[in-house]
């Protein structure tokens, strides 16, 4: 759910917008309007955004932990 997200985030809703827009593009997730409420949507990654993420986590954690390493 698109409020939930930009909440966790802490983004604005028009850059989270513009966010999930580009991510469509590249077909790295997908939206579902709500049957129930047509001004909700659902998000999940797509297969190609399962293997981005795949992909980049164990870089993503090593450049954190050296962070830390380094900062504390």
């Amino acid at each position: 759910e698109m409020t939930a997200l930009a909440e966790a985030c802490y983004l604005l809703m028009p850059s989270l917008s513009r966010i999930i827009q580009n991510l469509e593009k590249r077909v790295l997730v997908k939206r579902k309007i709500s049957s129930a409420d047509l001004r909700r949507s659902a998000l999940s990654l797509s297969a190609e955004g399962v293997r981005l993420v795949e992909f980049i986590a164990p870089q993503s954690e090593a450049r954190y932990d050296h962070i830390t390493e380094v900062f504390g």
